[in-house]
């Protein structure tokens, strides 16, 4: 019986340490997306005909570039779920340019 319970307890503790690797954060994956959709938004915000528009498009990225900062600051800081929200949050103002 002892030996079971010994045998089943190694068990679980592998299969945690194995799964914990599923689980983990994505922070740079998030923060690598974030910086791709920022590149690719660049562009055309910059082809706006409409000053207004222009400014509109340059004020998102801007708040998306210090968003990125933002978020591998709290990476590097070990805050996970900050830097995922951060980059979330920059991808999602990148997407918002026209």
């Amino acid at each position: 019986m002892r030996k079971t319970a010994v045998v089943l307890l190694a068990a679980f503790v592998s299969v945690g340490l194995v799964a914990g690797h599923a689980f983990a954060f994505s922070c740079p994956t998030l923060v690598k997306a974030a910086n791709d959709a920022i590149a690719k938004a660049e562009p055309g915000a910059a082809k706006a005909t409409d000053d207004k528009q222009k400014a509109r498009n340059a004020g998102l990225i801007e708040e998306a570039k210090d968003l990125v900062k933002g978020a591998e600051a709290a990476h590097a800081a070990g805050s996970h779920g900050r830097s995922e929200a951060k980059a979330h949050a920059a991808k999602a103002l990148a997407e918002m340019v026209k």
